[in-house]
């Protein structure tokens, strides 16, 4: 690490001397966390030297390979612009997910995200460079597996979002100009025919020019200032608006977001009964959906509000489950209706046979304790037959329905007739 990071240094002294463009790439293995906690640091180390090799096999002779955490690397690409730099990162994602990889008689399949950011006159220092490319590979990460993405590319929403102190005033402005959307997306039962229809809303902001504010923006500035649980409020209170309107609560179950915010106030609840008594909506045709990741410490403050809302006659999911070690611990002291499977690891059960075996460990579990299951980010039908074996409930994704615009076209939308399964 250290002979890289004077590599890089040089290279921004020659950037700033004669205009020399460089790149620096950061790539974060994907699945890789899931070797080490199954199979030992044994395992874990033989996978990263095999690695290596391979990324050293697929990067040009002028370019400088490091690792420079657990499972993170970085390369600096000298006299390289970003186009170039992408196609390298092509590359390496190419080279990363077409290998099998050995442990013994087990077999694991891995992936990346990468970050690029360009090296130029305007390059401060080593920290700055390798800060940029590591939050454009965490963009990336979260966007999910095998994605890149270049700092430039985010760099204004990032810089806004981190120095832009009047978000309160700026998210009261846009409330009053009416520029919160909804998009709804369709859960599809995969198994059986099963009647109602099923769907999640998600909110969508423009800017005062029209723009649409990427959610991955927009909502950790909103978390980040306290505004969270004010848009949770408009989402439930616009749900209800709308299903009153068009006389449908009775075929639908709607599921909306809880916040960390709003699944830490004392007030949700009770903000939550007023709504439906006022719009005279029954709770059975809400679904809430609590964060797994907002578990955290305060479980026995999540248990009391699950049994609430079920009390009040609400379901209730667990969102992003598989995400955390502690997730099959949840199951057991959270009374909740669905868990929706995380997207990391539905996308991983063609090729990955850890991520295989936790989603079939999943279905048997919940199936076991009442619960039904959905998979996220189900994003081609192939996957489908996959889910399919392994008897998950529900598929949620591009490959199912596409987001739309709230409030659907309800008659065509809602019929009193059974939903089909995927096909």
């Amino acid at each position: 690490r250290f002979e890289f990071e004077q590599q890089v240094k040089q290279a921004i002294q020659q950037a700033g001397r004669h205009g020399a463009g460089h790149a620096l790439l950061y790539l974060d293995l994907d699945r890789f966390k899931g070797i080490n906690d199954n199979w030992g640091h044994s395992a874990g180390d033989e996978i990263l030297r095999r690695v290596s090799q391979l990324l050293k096999g697929a990067l040009r002779k002028s370019d400088t390979l490091a690792r420079v955490g657990g499972d993170e690397f970085a390369a600096l690409l000298e006299h390289t612009d970003l186009e170039e730099a992408r196609a390298v990162a092509e590359k390496l994602i190419e080279v990363l997910t077409t290998a099998t990889f050995t442990w013994q008689d087990k077999e694991f399949a891995l992936g990346a995200s990468v970050g690029l950011t360009e090296i130029s006159s305007d390059s401060e220092d080593f920290a700055s460079v390798l800060r940029a490319a590591d939050t454009a590979c965490y963009t990336s990460k979260q966007a999910g597996r095998n994605q890149i993405h270049t700092y430039s590319e985010i760099a204004d929403e990032l810089r806004q979002t981190v120095t832009d102190t009047s978000w309160l005033s700026r998210i009261n402005r846009l409330f009053e100009a009416n520029r919160f959307e909804l998009v709804f997306q369709r859960i599809q039962p995969i198994v059986a025919d099963r009647l109602g229809e099923r769907m999640e809303v998600l909110v969508r902001v423009r800017d005062d020019d029209g723009r649409l504010i990427q959610p991955t923006v927009f909502l950790p500035a909103a978390e980040r200032y306290g505004l969270m649980e004010q848009v949770d409020r408009w989402v439930l209170k616009t749900v209800a608006h709308d299903l009153q309107r068009s006389g449908t609560s009775d075929e639908v179950l709607v599921s909306v977001n809880l916040s960390s915010a709003s699944v830490g106030s004392p007030s949700f609840v009770q903000f939550a009964r007023e709504i439906l008594a006022e719009y005279g909506i029954p709770a059975s045709s809400f679904c809430f959906e609590i964060p797994e990741h907002g578990v955290g410490t305060q479980l026995d403050h999540v248990k009391a509000l699950v049994e609430r809302l079920r009390e009040l006659g609400a379901q209730v999911a667990l969102d992003g489950f598989g995400r955390s070690g502690a997730s099959f611990g949840y199951l057991k002291a959270l009374a909740v209706d669905w868990i929706k499977l995380d997207r990391a690891l539905v996308r991983g059960v063609p090729n990955d046979p850890v991520d295989r075996g936790l989603v079939e460990a999943t279905q048997r579990i919940a199936g076991a304790l009442g619960i039904e299951t959905v998979a996220m980010a189900v994003e081609y039908p192939s996957l489908v037959e996959h889910l399919r074996g392994f008897e998950i409930d529900y598929a949620q994704g591009f490959a199912v329905h596409r987001p739309e615009s709230w409030p659907p076209i309800w008659e065509k939308a809602f019929t009193k007739r059974q939903s089909q399964s995927i096909t």
